[in-house]
Formats: C-alpha cells, sequence, structure tokens
C-alpha cells in the first residue's frame, strides 16, 4: 500500500512510513494557522470582551439591588398596614 511506504521523516530525518510524514506536516499546518490566524484574533477579543462583560455584571448587580429594595420595601409596607 502506497501510504506504507518508508520515506524520509519531512524529506529530511529517518525513513519512516509516509502516513507518518504527512501527518506530521498537517498539524504543523493546523499550529501555524492557529498562530498566524487565532492569536491575533484573541488579542481583538480581549480588548473588547471585558468591557461588556464589565458593562453587564454592573447592571446586573444593579439591577439586584433594586429588586432587593423592592422586596423590602412591600414587606416593611405589608408589616405596618
Amino acid at each position: 500500500m502506497w501510504a506504507q511506504d518508508a520515506v524520509p521523516f519531512l524529506n529530511a530525518g529517518p525513513l519512516v512510513p509516509l502516513w507518518v510524514s504527512l501527518a506530521v506536516a498537517d498539524w504543523g499546518v493546523k499550529i501555524g494557522i492557529a498562530l498566524i490566524a487565532l492569536v491575533p484574533f484573541r488579542i481583538i477579543v480581549a480588548r473588547y470582551v471585558p468591557r461588556q462583560i464589565g458593562y453587564l455584571v454592573k447592571n446586573i448587580l444593579t439591577y439586584t439591588r433594586y429588586m432587593r429594595t423592592c422586596v423590602l420595601v412591600e414587606t416593611f409596607e405589608k408589616e405596618v398596614i
């Protein structure tokens, strides 16, 4: 079978089956694409996401305080009336 034929590892090393050399080359291309494309994407996203998360957390905390205040006022009104 052609994939089992022995070839130099990445055309420069010891003899290995062709599929091993192709698999390592494929993995190297994937790592290269990750470094070229995904690292800059993560840096760009990291600049914008914390602001949005901080904004959402602030709104959630404000809403939670408001709801606690409403519950306390309702409870107080029921006890007084």
